[in-house]
């Protein structure tokens, strides 16, 4: 059994448990207007030409409610009852009616949406599934896109970002001197390497999950025939994250 299917397993489990019980969606960062600048993120690549989309990993919909407003009908998937129950609330409250919530794993996604659509968004829960299920997630996405559609991947840990982000690099709103960089990069490593030696099977978990090379994406999009394009995060405190686009060639 591979250190990477263990890997994955636990972040599975972990993601699973955690949002089971939540009520209500946590911004990945503290600023206040998170939401309302994640939605206009998603809405600048695909509003103009999209009607139908879905919102995969939908949660309590406060993103996805800023999304009803510019396009016609909107799919909520969540497999959490306890977020789409608060889904229901925030719609209602908001008096929206574009909305329709499915409770299914994403791996449903071409099971419960019977109809093509003109873009899939998911925002920041690829990083708890295996690249295995990354790959079969974007085959079904492709089912039922329509042939101008849009796949769009939002928030993606970089692989490349994974040592700042331990640092609380990200974080720190004040300059960091390469020393003390150093400093606090050595300091983390040689706590794990402690971590490991006095704990027997010791995981260092993170808590984000997976992290992820453009690479990866790319190969994705080649085996499905779709083309990839990249973004960076328009987030400064989020900038360890990239989005990926794929659509039809």
């Amino acid at each position: 059994m591979s250190i990477y299917y263990i890997m994955n397993k636990v972040y599975h489990q972990n993601y699973k448990k955690f949002w089971e019980g939540q009520q209500n969606s946590k911004p990945p960062v503290s600023e206040n207007n998170w939401f309302q600048r994640s939605a206009e993120e998603a809405s600048l690549l695909i509003e103009g030409y999209a009607e139908t989309i879905v919102d995969v990993g939908c949660g309590d919909c406060i993103i996805t409610c800023l999304l009803a407003e510019k396009f016609k009908k909107i799919y909520g998937l969540d497999f959490s009852n306890s977020m789409l129950e608060s889904a229901k609330i925030n719609i209602v409250n908001k008096g929206i009616s574009n909305i329709h919530l499915i409770h299914a794993d994403l791996l449903q996604i071409d099971e419960v949406i019977t109809e093509k659509v003109d873009a899939i968004i998911c925002s920041a829960v690829i990083q708890h599934i295996s690249i295995d299920d990354l790959n079969l997630f974007i085959k079904k996405c492709k089912n039922i896109l329509n042939e101008d559609g849009k796949i769009i991947i939002i928030g993606i840990p970089n692989l490349k970002c994974r040592d700042l982000y331990l640092i609380n690099f990200y974080k720190n709103n004040s300059y960091m001197s390469l020393q003390s960089i150093l400093y606090k990069y050595l300091k983390l490593k040689l706590h794990i390497f402690y971590l490991k030696l006095s704990k027997k099977k010791y995981f260092f978990y993170d808590g984000i999950g997976n992290w992820y090379l453009t690479s990866v994406f790319k190969e994705i999009g080649d085996k499905n025939n779709l083309v990839t394009e990249f973004y960076n995060s328009n987030f400064i405190s989020y900038s360890y994250r990239f989005n990926v686009i794929f659509k039809h060639n």
